[in-house]
């Protein structure tokens, strides 16, 4: 009984640290992909829209602190069904009141991302085939340019325009004095300082579909408390069960790695259920508010299929024995 109760706190601590954690990489992430329209040009903090970038990370924080929970359970094995229960009950609690409350907090509105290029005084501003080195003089009243030019890898060049006149034109910034006209071809709306933050193709793909199922949370919350219970209820049920993945080899890294695979599916399984299925299977099944239970319905019979799967195929001590024989 106490290596179950004892996993309660455990959880919440866990919880709390890997939301402080991640919620920190995703504002920070925010500020270096927006840092010259958002924090430098317009003056807003970093911190703005706190509660939105905390609520971006629940969904994954929950599930990692699932994952991160299974070390205890593998290494000191509790109960079964009461472990369970255990963590199920409490990381649904912990899901619904910290969705809850961030979104009362002001989680539900979405910033607003302007991503209209700006030079940053001070900065290197990087374009296609040039950068850009605004310098603030006289008191910040007059703007010098230093420019490096690429020239297509032919040999670089150095250019200095003093006291320019700027001005955009058709993805170009034209910067002009009296004697020189030098025109930039946008690259992107940021400048180089975010291309640190850029993202590749699996990231982006990956918060493609962690933005919408959040947006889905969101819209549900909005629309029927009852459906966004029962959505929550089935996530958590799926997630738990999932603990499965977490000893179904000898080899507790791969575990980990087929763990957050299985939460990377999740996500894409979830935007494939909303996108796909339920527009063909809402035109069968005429039920009222068929559509905000379908996802709910569907994720929980995964869990099940697991959970059945778990209970007849994988002893709850397979992991112990693998390890020792």
């Amino acid at each position: 009984m106490k290596k179950s109760l004892i996993l309660i706190p455990l959880i919440l601590f866990i919880f709390i640290i890997v939301v402080i954690v991640l919620a920190s990489l995703n504002i920070l992430f925010f500020w270096g992909i927006n840092y010259s329209s958002v924090s430098a040009a317009n003056g807003s903090p970093a911190l703005k829209n706190l509660a939105y970038r905390i609520f971006q990370v629940l969904a994954v924080s929950v599930f990692t602190t699932i994952v991160l929970i299974s070390f205890r359970v593998l290494k000191k094995p509790p109960s079964r069904f009461l472990s369970f229960l255990i963590i199920l009950t409490t990381s649904y609690c912990i899901l619904v009141l910290s969705v809850v409350g961030v979104l009362k907090t002001g989680g539900k509105s979405k910033p607003k991302q302007n991503l209209t290029y700006k030079l940053v005084p001070e900065r290197m501003n990087s374009f296609k085939r040039h950068t850009v080195f605004p310098v603030r003089t006289n008191n910040g009243k007059d703007t010098n340019f230093v420019i490096l030019d690429l020239n297509g890898g032919k040999g670089s060049q150095l250019s200095y325009i003093r006291n320019g006149e700027i001005n955009w034109d058709n993805g170009y910034l034209v910067i002009r004095d009296r004697n020189k006209v030098i025109r930039a071809e946008e690259k992107s709306a940021l400048p180089i300082v975010a291309e640190i933050f850029k993202k590749n193709a699996f990231v982006n793909l990956f918060l493609r579909d962690l933005s919408y199922f959040n947006n889905d949370i969101l819209r549900l919350y909005n629309v029927s408390l009852k459906a966004f219970l029962i959505l929550m209820l089935s996530v958590i049920f799926f997630f738990t069960v999932c603990g499965i993945f977490m000893r179904i080899t000898r080899w507790p890294l791969f575990n980990i790695f087929l763990s957050f695979a299985v939460m990377r599916g999740f996500f894409s399984f979830y935007r494939w259920l909303e996108l796909r299925v339920l527009p063909q299977t809402a035109s069968v099944f005429t039920v009222h508010d068929f559509s905000y239970f379908f996802p709910s319905i569907v994720i929980g019979a995964v869990g099940l299929l697991f959970f059945l799967i778990d209970i007849l195929f994988v002893p709850f001590n397979y992991w112990e024995k693998e390890i020792t024989g």
